[in-house]
């Protein structure tokens, strides 16, 4: 069997995606790791939609772990010099007014155009969106980090989805919309420059 990235990689291989000055929103699971691995003298200002904006890494101590202060997964975080606080109505401001410059989120399953499913699975419903639904429309950029087949090895990149679509894909003129990367255990994927270009046999027909 060819090797897997484990968890830590894939986090490792998110943060390549920040860019110095970028405002990030990183969604709960694999994504919230990539606060950890912000690459040296490049500063990522992470915003958290309850409410917070500039917090740092995941805290590894008792003296660091504050209540107050949490990220998307519900994990403690450090502060930054110069984190600020705000109300949910002044987070989503943010988010809904374009001011996201990129967001990791995980997924279920995305489509050849850029579809994406992360919200609800057949028998577990009601399901919860949270604020998934307005970052992905929201942001910028959209990086989707996923496992790249189900326990019963079927392919999780599909020509169409068949689980509930959170956010669709496509071209608006120049601009593409829906998710711009897909990171899994075993290879990148970007959307941007080419659509979608995998070999046929992972993508269910």
């Amino acid at each position: 069997m060819a090797e897997r990235l484990d968890e830590q990689t894939m986090a490792l291989r998110v943060a390549r995606e920040f860019q110095n000055g970028m405002v990030v929103n990183l969604g709960a699971g694999t994504p919230v790791l990539a606060s950890n691995y912000v690459p040296e003298g490049r500063e990522v200002i992470f915003q958290s939609e309850n409410g917070c904006l500039g917090y740092g890494r995941i805290a590894q101590t008792d003296e660091e772990r504050d209540f107050n202060l949490i990220n998307a997964g519900g994990q403690f975080v450090v502060g930054n010099l110069g984190m600020c606080f705000f109300d949910h109505a002044e987070s989503f401001s943010m988010i809904r007014g374009g001011h996201i410059d990129l967001c990791v989120l995980g997924g279920l399953q995305v489509s050849e155009k850029g579809d994406l499913a992360n919200w609800l699975i057949p028998g577990r419903e009601p399901g919860a969106i949270g604020g998934a639904m307005d970052l992905a429309f929201g942001a910028a950029r959209l990086v989707i980090v996923m496992t790249h087949t189900t326990k019963e090895k079927e392919p999780l990149t599909l020509k169409q989805l068949w689980l509930k679509a959170l956010h669709a894909g496509g071209r608006a003129g120049e601009q593409m919309e829906g998710v711009f990367k897909k990171i899994t255990r075993i290879g990148t994927w970007d959307w941007w420059t080419s659509m979608l270009n995998v070999p046929s046999r992972y993508l269910v027909r």
